[in-house]
């Protein structure tokens, strides 16, 4: 199981984590490893949202294009009928 190296840290956030689990009456790394669980699931679910995101910005693009060649189609056949007609 992952958790936060402590010996990484400022004095100061580690102050401040010693104070959290204390607070909570947890190990330091309970604490640290709740935290890193946390940020981790946090970043995936950000990064499904960017995924979902991009997905949404392919498929407007794409119906955008299918549009301009809807348009494009329409344009053509009142050309034609325009032709057939006179």
């Amino acid at each position: 199981m992952a958790r936060i190296d402590i010996k990484n840290i400022s004095d100061s956030l580690k102050h401040l984590l010693e104070n959290e689990a204390a607070e909570r009456n947890i190990p330091l790394n309970k604490l640290t490893t709740e935290i890193f669980e946390d940020y981790t699931k946090h970043r995936y679910s950000f990064e499904s949202e960017k995924q979902f995101t991009n997905a949404m910005n392919h498929v407007a693009i794409a119906m955008n294009k299918n549009t301009e060649i809807l348009e494009k189609y329409i344009e053509s056949n009142a050309k034609l009928i325009d032709i057939l007609t006179e």
